[in-house]
């Protein structure tokens, strides 16, 4: 092809107005064509193995750490914390079976998940739907409780339980099975020829497995086609963004009121508007990320079939992308509660911190590092801390040292025949005040922790 296209060049050089000479620069710009198109999908190809691979590992990692470090004693008996683990375990599910068979259907259509038998194509496109529409219903419902919790206190406090909380989880899950139904209904296992080789009296045909609507139901193939993907739009992102956008302006502006009326309250609720405004800026940031990483996908969906140069490889290469920054949405919250909430990162450490062997791997230093350590002061040389439990809370760690010192330093001025009838005594109260103290310092940090973080 190089050679012939070469020497048509050199020998039409002199007559430039040939006709064939335009026949060769279509040839020649087809092939750009064909090899521009080759290098993006080879990108992209390249990019879903990488992103995908990323997203699953963190989604599915994240996911798990948040469900677990929520569902901790300090943070379940809080009602967020609850809506909070049915949004990880959704998007747990939603890594499992959206991302993770994404990611197959990239590297080896033959892996699809749906192919395998008539039932996983019925329950995984069943579940794929469920779990991408229960994330944005449960947030809205996190959304709604910390706005009651926040401009109506009165309110929230009698009915916005944890109780409520599970039982309003449950309805959403209920009712949320009988909407995503029909996935389950109409779509089936199906057998499309593919390719047909004829030799002499056989004929062979090749066929491929897919999940798909079959013409038995012709009514719902035109739904699926023409409307479902407004009502997707509508319902589960129009819908969230203006909710979320309404409630959350809402919690602002009642805090930005709370604020110029601080000089009248006193130091305790000082305290609690400050959690609530780190609350807020936590599901607020939670609320944003996923609007913006879901409209692209859901946009493209409800009203691609618009633009008429959105088919072919174009409109794939565009729903590969749109479907990676969708995904994305699955790994986020892990990030977005682990960089605002300061209660999460201290229970996540501490649950990594009991898990056998972790005490041997992190240093004695960061262990017993807490937030009040930088509040805390030596007490002065030679005054036992003993004495009153004010001393004892302003104490270090490292001050049994300086103690030990002074006593030896006392034991000197003794006599030898005293020393030898008291030494046991005053070596078992030095044990006994060293473990007395260290019991009590523990738990004067632990109180402050306490009093510093608020739960979820």
């Amino acid at each position: 092809m190089v050679e012939a296209t070469f020497s048509y060049q050199f020998d039409s050089s002199s007559n430039p107005s040939s006709p064939s000479m335009s026949a060769v620069s279509v040839t020649t710009s087809s092939i750009a064509t064909v090899l521009a198109n080759s290098n993006r999908l080879l990108a992209l190809k390249w990019s879903v193995r990488i992103i995908g691979g990323l997203l699953i590992v963190i989604g599915g990692i994240g996911n798990t750490l948040s469900a677990l470090t929520l569902s901790r004693k300090k943070l379940r008996a809080q009602v967020t914390s609850i809506y909070l683990i049915a949004l990880a375990l959704s998007d747990l599910g939603n890594v499992f079976f959206s991302v993770l068979n994404f990611y197959l259907v990239r590297l080896d259509p033959q892996q699809n998940m749906r192919v395998h038998s008539n039932l996983a194509c019925k329950l995984h496109i069943f579940f794929t739907y469920y779990f991408i529409n229960l994330s944005p219903t449960l947030l809205v419902a996190v959304s709604v409780q910390r706005y009651l919790a926040v401009a109506k206190h009165h309110y929230s406090k009698r009915h916005c339980t944890v109780k409520n909380a599970y039982i309003i989880i449950g309805l959403i899950c209920f009712f949320s099975i009988f909407i995503q139904l029909h996935w389950a209904i109409f779509y089936e296992l199906q057998l499309i020829p593919v390719k047909e080789i004829s030799t002499g009296m056989n004929r062979t045909i090749i066929y491929r497995r897919v999940c798909n609507i079959t013409s038995d139901y012709p009514q719902y193939m035109w739904f699926r086609s023409h409307m479902i993907g407004y009502i997707q739009w509508f319902f589960f992102t129009l819908c969230p963004f203006v909710v979320m956008l309404i409630l959350n302006s809402l919690i602002l502006k009642v805090i930005a009121s709370a604020r110029r009326i601080q000089e009248r309250i006193n130091q305790k609720n000082q305290r609690k508007k400050a959690k609530q405004r780190n609350m807020t800026i936590m599901l607020l940031s939670v609320s944003c990320v996923f609007i913006l990483l879901t409209a692209p996908a859901s946009t493209f969906m409800g009203f691609g079939h618009l633009f008429k140069n959105l088919h072919g490889p174009n409109s794939q290469s565009l729903w590969t992308m749109f479907s990676l920054i969708y995904y994305a949405n699955t790994a986020a919250n892990f990030l977005l509660y682990f960089l605002t909430a300061n209660v999460f990162r201290q229970e996540l450490r501490v649950m990594i911190l009991s898990l056998p062997g972790c005490s041997k791997v992190v240093p004695p230093s960061a262990r017993l590092s807490t937030p009040n350590a930088a509040n805390l002061t030596t007490v002065g040389e030679g005054v036992l801390p003993t004495t009153t439990t004010p001393i004892l809370r302003k104490s270090q760690l490292t001050t049994f040292a300086s103690l030990n010192s002074t006593i030896c330093r006392s034991q000197d001025t003794i006599s030898d025949p005293y020393q030898k009838r008291n030494g046991t005594e005053l070596l078992l109260r030095n044990s006994i005040s060293q473990n007395h103290n260290q019991t009590l310092i523990h738990n004067n940090i632990d109180h402050d922790v306490d009093d510093l973080d608020s739960p979820l």
